[in-house]
C-alpha cells in the first residue's frame, strides 16, 4: 500500500500491489497492481495475466554481463 499526496497535502492516489503465490516454483510475486486516483475518480489496474499463454518465465537465466551498457547496446534497435 502507498498513499500519494499531491502539493496541497492532499491525499490523491493509493496504490496496491497483489501477491500471489507460484508454488510450482516457490516463489511469492505480486500478480496485480492496482493506482486509484481519488480526486479525479479514475482506477489503473497493471500486471493482468489472465490472458497470457505464459505469463511469467521464471527459468530464465542471465549473467551479469546480461546487465552491463554495452549488452544494452547490443540489444537495441536503431
Amino acid at each position: 500500500m502507498i498513499d500519494q499526496y499531491d502539493g496541497r497535502g492532499q491525499l490523491w492516489r493509493v496504490s496496491e500491489a497483489h501477491a500471489q503465490p507460484y508454488y510450482n516454483v516457490e516463489v511469492p510475486w505480486y500478480t496485480l497492481e492496482t493506482i486509484y486516483d481519488l480526486q479525479s475518480g479514475r482506477y489503473l489496474a497493471l500486471g493482468m495475466k489472465n490472458e497470457e499463454k505464459r505469463a511469467y518465465d521464471f527459468g530464465f537465466s542471465a549473467s551479469k554481463a546480461d546487465f552491463q551498457p554495452a549488452a544494452l547496446r547490443q540489444s537495441g534497435i536503431r
